[in-house]
């Protein structure tokens, strides 16, 4: 593609104005046909009275080469009734001395073979442009699309521990109300509070919502009164027969409770 023109005066006469190009090759000739093919916008001076003078000046970015195309007044360098010799003048680009050699022109029709080749290099030269733009348009789509997949994954995985985490609830509260733990809790809380300390259990059973708990001994009379405060019952042990005047029977170790009543 044609860079920034810069106009700089020759070392001698006539003036040199010069044009740099990037392009998509290192070849001398094809660069030659490329200026010709985009004279008019390359060359401050009208096409017909412009002499071209190309120089290959190395390596560019992308792969591609630096050329220096130098534009001349056909008339000044080879005034009406002169000798047709080239003419070497020199032209500045960016601070660099640039030698040109103007070649007379030829009075020769172009060959179609030649116009077709033109025509073939200016095709390849866009052709390489697009790809080189199309290649770089799919390493950002992969770019990308190696981000939208990656967060798509953590996505999955987050929703993933969400849907364990809920099983695992969802499982611990089923076995809370079939064992009714919240039931034995309160209810040997209770014990323990009426007792005011440690009590030693003797056995407990639970059907359903009603819990039976037997303590290992009886407990006192103020023990046995906040116990029915606190909604557990005692239940009385069957009477053993016997003669009148028999002793009462002992006291109650065994008491019950409902998951109604204690929460």
């Amino acid at each position: 593609m044609p860079g920034p023109a810069e106009i700089a005066p020759s070392v001698g006469t006539p003036e040199v104005f010069v044009r740099a190009l990037d392009l998509p090759t290192p070849s001398l000739g094809q660069a030659r046909q490329a200026v010709a093919q985009q004279i008019d916008l390359l060359s401050p001076l009208p096409p017909a009275e412009a002499a071209v003078s190309v120089v290959l000046l190395g390596p560019a970015e992308d792969g591609q080469s630096r050329f220096a195309a130098g534009f001349a007044p056909r008339a000044s360098l080879w005034p009406t009734g002169g000798p047709a010799r080239p003419v070497t003048l020199t032209g500045k680009l960016e601070g660099q001395e640039i030698p040109f050699r103007f070649d007379p022109p030829r009075d020769r029709p172009v060959a179609p073979v030649a116009r077709l080749e033109a025509v073939t290099i200016a095709g390849a030269c866009l052709a390489i442009l697009l790809a080189a733009a199309n290649l770089r348009a799919d390493r950002e789509i992969d770019r990308l699309q190696a981000r939208t997949d990656a967060a798509v994954a953590l996505v999955q995985a987050r929703q993933g521990e969400a849907a364990s985490t809920a099983r695992v609830a969802k499982a611990w509260r089923a076995a809370g109300e079939v064992r009714q733990a919240g039931v034995i809790d309160c209810a040997l809380g209770d014990i323990v509070k009426a007792a005011g300390g440690p009590v030693q259990i003797a056995q407990v059973s639970l059907s359903g919502g009603d819990l039976t708990v037997t303590l290992a001994q009886p407990p006192s009379d103020d023990a046995a009164t906040a116990l029915r405060t606190l909604g557990l019952t005692a239940v009385a042990a069957p009477a053993a027969p016997g003669p009148a005047g028999s002793p009462p029977p002992p006291p109650a170790q065994t008491f019950h409770t409902t998951s109604a009543e204690c929460r």
